[in-house]
């Protein structure tokens, strides 16, 4: 419940950030690129995935079902809204996916290892934020794709941003 009241925060926030620039929305539109370093711009801030890895253990934390793995995206964000403000970020912001899940999406775990971004975030403008997102996924599974999508206040749902990639595996 928490993630969800933060998520419907985050899209408020930015709603009215946009509202008050006089922002024009987006058509729906699906933007999409492939592999670590490529940057997709939506109308509040660039991101692109660092590198990605696979791992069985975390600091000192393994995933409760053995034939799962943790994976940890690292992400920069860069915020290049036009107004001046603060863009509030959140952990739920971007869901991950894979073509097993036909469609659905999941979100990364509760801040529990310290190298993950915060549960709550703010980006000044001009600035970039970089840190990892940690998810629970199937041990075969190595090629998955983040999303983020524009939500405006109104439920309109705008460009959909997607970034693939196929993740390392840790010798460990």
């Amino acid at each position: 419940m928490k993630r969800w009241g933060a998520f419907l925060l985050t899209v408020c926030m930015l709603l009215a950030l946009a509202a008050c620039a006089g922002e024009t929305r987006g058509t729906g539109g699906l933007y999409e690129a492939e592999g670590f370093g490529q940057s997709l711009s939506t109308a509040f801030f660039d991101f692109q995935v660092n590198s990605a890895l696979l791992t069985t253990q975390l600091e000192d934390y393994e995933p409760s079902d053995p034939n799962n793995r943790f994976l940890i995206v690292n992400i920069t964000v860069q915020n290049t809204f036009t107004d001046d403000s603060a863009i509030p970020m959140f952990d739920t912001d971007f869901a991950l996916s894979w073509p097993a899940l036909e469609g659905d999406v999941i979100y990364c775990e509760e801040n529990f290892a310290s190298v993950q971004l915060p549960e709550e975030y703010e980006i000044f403008k001009g600035e970039s934020r970089t840190g990892d997102l940690v998810f629970v996924v199937p041990g075969s599974q190595t090629s998955f794709t983040l999303e983020y999508t524009e939500i405006y206040e109104d439920e309109f749902e705008g460009n959909t941003f997607q970034i693939s990639f196929d993740a390392q595996q840790d010798t460990q």
